[in-house]
């Protein structure tokens, strides 16, 4: 980050932490004192695509308008790196094809010309969405949706 912004990673998954703060002072490290900080776990992110969550309706026209899915931190009360969605399998209702791999949140060509045959009434979905958290971590999530007029 920027100067004065500072990362701390732990082990611990939530409660509070001490953390000693040390300042390089005439060539020597000094002990500057002690601060207390309190740890949370970072939430499950919303799998959306616009402004839609998962398990909503999204209207025909919209949905193959946009250019990608995204997973968005909800209420959560820490300022933090985004996630990103690092890939996702694609398929709607009554599609009779297997699923379209995607790496990435972008809607591949694929999965927009699979969008061309969606039609009012039936359902997408989103699997394996492999998620990167500002941990480092990954986690997984499935998402659908309900295509409206």
């Amino acid at each position: 980050g920027k100067e004065g912004d500072y990362i701390i990673r732990t082990t611990q998954k939530a409660g509070k932490i001490h953390v000693q703060i040390s300042a390089k002072m005439d060539g020597k490290m000094q002990a500057m004192g002690v601060e207390e900080y309190r740890v949370r776990t970072i939430p499950d992110p919303v799998i959306k695509i616009s402004k839609y969550k998962n398990g909503e309706s999204i209207p025909l026209a919209e949905l193959r308008a946009q250019s990608g899915i995204k997973a968005a931190m909800e209420n959560f009360e820490f300022k933090m790196i985004a996630p990103k969605v690092i890939s996702y399998s694609f398929n709607y209702s009554n599609s009779g094809k297997s699923e379209i791999m995607v790496k990435g949140s972008n809607l591949s060509p694929e999965v927009k010309s699979a969008l061309a045959k969606v039609k009012a009434g039936n359902k997408i979905y989103f699997d394996d969405i492999v998620v990167k958290l500002a941990d480092g971590s990954t986690r997984k999530y499935s998402a659908t949706f309900k295509v409206g007029r």
